[in-house]
């Protein structure tokens, strides 16, 4: 008798190994995924249509043919959920930091396990925190992971998958998430036949016993937006800092990565494969306009009056669940920092609703060692996750 699929009873898992038989609890883990993923590979169709004159019996059919399997696209929404790791729980870790890897590892033999550092991330201990920096993306070839969407008695492996993007959201009034996307080579349904006890992994990889996954640990803690402070320092009036309270706002993280895909005739084209294009950190931050020399009001003001200058450069962090400074006594936990050195922004824009608002877009930039901007570096964003102390 067929059973439906339900969207609750989904489990994602992402995992180094390029095939089924080759997960093990050393390379692959659950990470929970709220509603709304998605993952899908369209097809190129071409019609040929005839079109003749004359009178009587003429030709008026058409033809179609499938020309290429255009590349897998995927998206999944994550909390963002540090945690403790190791044996004993002694290293800070994230529950999804394989997509940090993804994001931002060089396509090289990954060495990410349960308690082991990986390409992007390095876990630390307590005040230390795990963090992620982009010093190994300045490649063309990013990580690439499997992902296994296990949607009911459905089981489908998105292969070679490479991460795009992940956007973060600061709704003031929601748990800190990320969207994740990016594409993948093609999709392979699982064949049921060969499951195996339970989780249903493939018998010719997992075997279905405990330990043939990372599960998703119950000891991780969510992160408030609500309790999101942010730090903005003026780096070219040392000193200047401005106090800046969001009512929303968001930071994506774009790899630009593009899919090649042959145009050979007389064959469904597969594609063969991606490389990244320009790595873009940028967001938006949006604040009710106020009066004092440092806050909005403040802010908008002194932008106003520096016209000339071709590009600002300002010290941005967002403590996401609250946190000012990780040596401090006031430090709070559980909190994610996203610390940008460099940046630019935009004159804030002025939303005239009841409470007059703004909206103040930034740009991460990369710099030398000496502070001078340098496109060759790919030192934007370091992400360091903080779990609770208790």
């Amino acid at each position: 008798m067929a059973t439906f699929s339900l969207v609750r009873d989904t489990k994602v898992y992402v995992s180094t190994a390029a095939t089924l038989g080759t997960m093990t609890d050393q390379n692959t883990w659950e990470v929970p995924v709220l509603d709304g993923y998605a993952f899908s590979a369209e097809t190129n169709v071409e019609t040929v249509t005839v079109s003749e004159a004359g009178v009587g019996a003429v030709a008026r059919g058409q033809q179609a043919f499938t020309t290429a399997i255009n590349p897998t696209e995927w998206s999944m929404t994550t909390y963002m959920r540090p945690r403790w790791g190791g044996s004993p729980d002694n290293e800070a870790d994230a529950v999804e930091r394989i997509l940090w890897e993804g994001l931002a590892g060089a396509n090289a033999a990954n060495t990410i396990t349960t308690s082991n550092d990986g390409l992007a991330s390095l876990l630390g201990a307590a005040g230390a925190g795990m963090s992620v920096d982009f010093l190994d993306s300045n490649v063309n070839e990013l990580l690439e992971l499997s992902i296994v969407f296990a949607v009911g008695d459905n089981w489908y492996h998105v292969t070679q998958a490479l991460v795009n993007q992940a956007e973060i959201d600061f709704s003031i009034d929601a748990i800190a998430q990320i969207t994740w996307s990016g594409f993948g080579t093609n999709i392979v349904s699982v064949p049921a036949e060969v499951w195996t006890g339970t989780p249903r992994f493939p018998s010719s990889g997992l075997t279905g016993s405990a330990n043939t996954y990372a599960a998703a640990p119950s000891t991780y803690t969510c992160i408030r937006n609500k309790l999101s402070t942010v730090e903005l320092t003026d780096n070219n009036s040392p000193g200047t800092s401005y106090t800046v309270a969001l009512t929303g706002g968001s930071l994506t993280i774009n790899n630009n990565i593009e899919f090649l895909t042959p145009e050979v005739l007389g064959v469904v084209n597969q594609p063969c494969g991606g490389f990244t294009g320009t790595r873009e950190i940028s967001g938006s931050m949006q604040a009710y306009l106020k009066t004092g020399a440092t806050a909005t009001g403040g802010l908008l003001a002194d932008l106003l009056t520096d016209l000339n200058t071709i590009t600002q450069d300002f010290d941005l962090k967002i403590h996401a669940g609250n946190g000012i400074n990780p040596a401090s006594p006031d430090f709070h936990v559980p909190q994610v920092l996203f610390a940008m050195p460099h940046t630019h922004l935009s004159i804030p824009v002025i939303n005239v609703e009841d409470v007059i608002g703004v909206n103040i877009d930034f740009v991460a930039l990369p710099t030398d060692s000496a502070g001078g901007f340098d496109l060759e570096y790919n030192n934007e964003l370091t992400v360091t996750y903080y779990p609770n102390e208790a």
